[in-house]
């Protein structure tokens, strides 16, 4: 059965056949205490049977068990499936030795043979040693003689090692010492293929350490012991929890009286279930149903390996054109029935989360210079930036207020430079070039500039004096009080200097 119901009522290998016997059992010792509480006991001893009942549910309640248990099944079953993943397969082996050792003849044929087969033996004296299936198929040497594995020389060879271990390894010492020999006759077509061929018997050599070593090592005893003993003195204690008391009023968790108690049963199915689904994981190597049927891996692995290095080795195979072979986008058939399926989601090749983003033809243009435009979260991002700590050019202005007098300590603060308080004139900038002319002045008047100060004047004032003058809040409007940027300076030096010139002339 495929179906989903046919899935749930599967007997075989199923829930209900590994909890039966703790199910009937649970059964009749509940409805043994309902039918002594009910007939049985009278007066104090009713009392005290309620009273019991009563701790028993505080004390079910305080199990951590869907924790305890989850943690516990999570292990076994990680462990389980490494196990599997762990299971040695020589196909890698048998690829490599056939692309790697090439002739036709008679020895070059024994030699590939031979390698794969010392593959097989040393997997399937593995195999013996874990698993109690391939342990009955081949429980002496003698049936693995019979079965081909070994030969009655190549016994006598193993017998000789002398060695309390296992002695899966030894096929794979006898595998090297072939590959030595196929070297030294020139039949490995090169070096590197003679590295391949070890790595492989590396990796399937690592395989069987690590199943070994899962049969030898396996989950701590303590921690089966405190799971089982967590789970079942829950379900012990549900016998007692679960049972309805005629006299306890009061207590309203037993006001409903189910002969049947259908909650605790679905408890003992998903808590008894899964404990016992971790107990037959935990060695999957075993003859029952639920373990791995190794016998059908050992079947396998020597017929691919010997597919692979001798009987389709040197088959001439026919370079044919496939159907699609002018074709440039290939659509490949389907039948009735699979036409019939729905077209999911899942069926479409998936392009990638921003294909679904579109943009208008406007959005898709250029940004002017190719510069990017002032970010919304950054109103700063896009501008042009101050040029700070420079010294001014021959040009710039540094203008102060007309009615300044001549010893006046006053202090102009830059708010671009903190760190230089200084006030500073150049020595090419002509006197009339420091302040603006109004347009009101009249032809022969000259721009005043204070008598006594110099052209290099630098008024320089201490931050803790006290004495001096403060700034006027309102500026006049006719000088310049701000501090300019250089190029902005540059244009208003040239065209003073320009209507400076005008005004001699017309006064001429």
């Amino acid at each position: 059965m495929t179906t989903f119901s046919g899935l749930l009522l599967r007997w075989k290998a199923s829930v209900y056949k590994i909890i039966w016997i703790e199910m009937i059992a649970f059964l009749v010792a509940f409805f043994f205490l309902s039918f002594v509480y009910r007939y049985g006991l009278k007066g104090e001893h009713k009392v005290n049977f309620e009273e019991l009942c009563e701790y028993a549910y505080r004390y079910r309640s305080t199990l951590p068990i869907s924790f305890i248990l989850g943690f516990y099944v999570t292990v076994i079953y990680n462990r389980w499936w490494s196990q599997f993943n762990a299971i040695p397969r020589p196909d890698a082996i048998a690829a490599n030795v056939a692309a790697h050792i090439k002739g036709s003849d008679e020895s070059s044929k024994l030699l590939r043979r031979t390698m794969v087969r010392y593959v097989n033996l040393a997997a399937t004296l593995c195999y013996c040693a874990i698993s109690t299936s391939v342990k009955k198929r081949f429980p002496t040497q003698s049936h693995l003689i019979k079965a081909g594995f070994l030969m009655e020389q190549e016994a006598k060879m193993l017998n000789e090692v002398r060695s309390e271990h296992p002695k899966y390894w030894i096929p794979c010492a006898w595998y090297i010492n072939l590959l030595r020999k196929a070297d030294s006759e020139k039949k490995i077509s090169n070096a590197p293929g003679m590295k391949t061929l070890l790595d492989e018997l590396n990796r399937f050599r690592e395989k069987c350490d690590a199943l070994y070593s899962f049969d030898w090592i396996e989950v701590p005893v303590v921690y089966t012991q405190v799971v089982t003993l967590a789970v079942y003195s829950y379900f012990v204690a549900s016998l007692f929890s679960h049972q309805f008391l005629r006299d306890a009023s009061e207590w309203k968790y037993y006001r409903i009286d189910l002969y049947i108690p259908f909650s605790c049963l679905m408890e003992l199915v998903f808590y008894i279930g899964w404990l016992k689904v971790a107990e037959k994981i935990m060695d999957p190597f075993g003859d029952d149903e639920h373990d791995f049927d190794m016998n059908v891996i050992v079947d396998r692995n020597w017929q691919v390996s010997y597919l692979t290095v001798d009987n389709i080795y040197d088959l001439n195979m026919p370079l044919l054109k496939d159907p699609y072979f002018q074709e440039a986008s290939i659509g490949l058939p389907h039948t009735k029935a699979s036409s019939k399926m729905p077209v999911s989601k899942s069926s479409t090749p998936w392009m990638g989360s921003a294909d679904a983003v579109k943009l208008s033809d406007r959005d898709m243009e250029n940004a002017e210079n190719g510069v990017q435009q002032t970010s919304p979260f950054c109103p700063c991002f896009g501008k042009r930036k101050p040029v700070r700590n420079r010294k001014p050019s021959n040009n710039s202005v540094n203008v102060l207020p007309e009615e300044q007098p001549k010893d006046s300590d006053t202090k102009v603060e830059m708010t671009e430079q903190p760190k230089a308080p200084v006030t500073e004139v150049p020595k090419e900038q002509p006197k009339d070039s420091d302040t603006k002319v109004p347009k009101e002045q009249p032809k022969g008047s000259d721009t005043k500039v204070p008598k006594e100060q110099p052209k290099d004047s630098v008024t320089e004032v201490p931050k803790e004096q006290s004495k001096s003058p403060e700034v006027p809040k309102e500026e006049p409007k006719s000088p310049i009080t701000e501090v300019h940027w250089v190029k902005e300076a540059e244009k208003d030096a040239g065209t003073e200097v320009q209507k400076k010139d005008e005004s001699k002339k017309e006064t001429v």
